[in-house]
């Protein structure tokens, strides 16, 4: 049986906040612990209510975790733009990270109106 690792946006949302865990690492972003901890979570929790919504196996439960996750990375584009605007992360690194954001919201939106209604 499929399970959330088979999922495309699954994939990519994991390595889309391995990778904001990746880049937050070093300095100046290690300057601004409270950013690093909330950037890094809500990354995180895209790909964790995926998970959780495909577990519960039922699709109006896995559609509330496709809303979460959209919220998650929503807050993760928030989070996204105070890093630019303290000078944290590069205007380069944050625009490729919005591009990956934004195909994952994409395709969290097109996953959500795939499911079946009941």
């Amino acid at each position: 049986m499929p399970t959330h690792r088979d999922l495309k946006v699954w994939q990519r949302s994991h390595d889309l906040a391995a990778r904001i865990h990746d880049v937050t690492r070093g300095n100046p972003a290690a300057t601004a612990p409270d950013l690093v901890s909330q950037i890094r979570r809500s990354a995180q929790s895209i790909p964790a209510n995926i998970a959780e919504g495909r577990g519960l196996r039922t699709n109006p439960q896995f559609r509330r975790h496709l809303d979460i996750a959209l919220g998650s990375a929503a807050e993760t584009d928030a989070h996204l733009s105070v890093c630019l605007d303290r000078d944290l992360l590069s205007a380069k690194l944050v625009l490729d990270l919005r591009d990956e954001l934004s195909t994952i919201q994409r395709m969290l939106v097109a996953l959500k109106g795939s499911l079946p209604q009941r």
